[in-house]
């Protein structure tokens, strides 16, 4: 199996992770909250410690959470770094489009002249 290791696969394990409900909002917990016990991060969805532990694995996966083991626990904290790939996306194509828009208004405009 061929692996690459391009800004571009990172992007799509990164939108591939966030793209499930629960694991944004586990994202989104651990950014609020910090760190947390991996059985605390199953609480809220009412799934079972082995289900969290699946969606944590993908998320590890794309280098969005960080796990450490501590005593009998998996503690979880989110990698800042690995979520700027994808805000990098996101400038980017929010770059692109505001631009063709703007080139778009003044061609309009032109043409009405």
């Amino acid at each position: 199996m061929v692996s690459f290791n391009t800004d571009a696969t990172r992007v799509d394990r990164t939108f591939f992770a966030l793209s499930n409900r629960t694991r944004r909002s586990m994202t989104e917990m651990l950014l609020r909250e910090g760190e947390k016990p991996m059985r605390e991060l199953a609480k809220p969805f009412g799934i079972s410690l082995p289900g969290a532990m699946k969606h944590i694995g993908v998320l590890e996966d794309a280098g969005i959470v960080l796990c450490r083991r501590q005593g009998r626990e998996n503690l979880c904290s989110v990698n800042p770094s690995a979520l700027k790939d994808a805000a990098g996306w996101f400038e980017f194509h929010a770059r692109f489009w505001s631009e063709s828009f703007e080139r778009l208004g003044r061609m309009l405009a032109e043409r009405k002249s």
